[in-house]
């Protein structure tokens, strides 16, 4: 494996810039910034808009599920991000999960109750898979207790999602980067 969470975080990092793995990744190079709209409470920051070739899809199903999960098992790097209301305890959301021609919407609630099994076999084999590298930015300290709380409030395998391999943590890299 690359890296792991617990791992060097910056030699991964470079280590995926050496191995031209993010140069590989479209939708990651394609990326630009432009400003919010007018009037949008935010005008100083920028957002980051997808290529037109890159697809959204929502996975609120089992189907939409297990179509996401192939497409992903075959892509090197996934992008991954938890939501979850702000203050809120308890478990993550919405799963987002990238890859490079299409970004998965992951309605976890909706999975939860529709297919619960299957959705904790899913995301176990997605974190444990060490083929493929999981980017994430505080995934290790945010993210990942957030997945693993799915355990208390749906049912699902906790022990399973509390832990992840081949993970950049984008968050440990830009620390451990501005401290040298």
């Amino acid at each position: 494996a690359l890296m792991s969470t617990k791992g060097d975080a910056v030699a991964a990092a470079a280590e995926m810039a050496e191995s031209g793995l993010v140069a590989q990744w479209a939708a990651w190079t394609a990326l630009t910034a432009v400003p919010l709209p007018s009037g949008s409470g935010g005008d100083s920051e920028p957002t980051l808009t997808l290529p037109t070739a890159v697809r959204v899809e929502l996975v609120e199903d089992e189907l939409a599920l297990q179509r996401c999960m192939e497409a992903l098992a075959a892509e090197p790097a996934v992008g991954i991000d938890a939501e979850w209301p702000p203050g809120a305890p308890g478990p993550a959301t919405v799963l987002q999960l990238a890859g490079r021609q299409c970004v998965y919407i992951v309605d976890l609630p909706s999975l939860a109750v529709l297919c619960r099994a299957k959705l904790a076999d899913a995301l176990s084999a997605l974190l444990r898979d060490e083929s493929i590298v999981k980017v994430g930015y505080g995934f290790a300290n945010s993210d990942l207790p957030r997945l693993a709380a799915l355990h208390d409030t749906y049912g699902l395998r906790g022990a399973s999602l509390c832990s992840a391999r081949a993970v950049v943590d984008l968050g440990r890299a830009e620390s451990h980067l501005g401290q040298g």
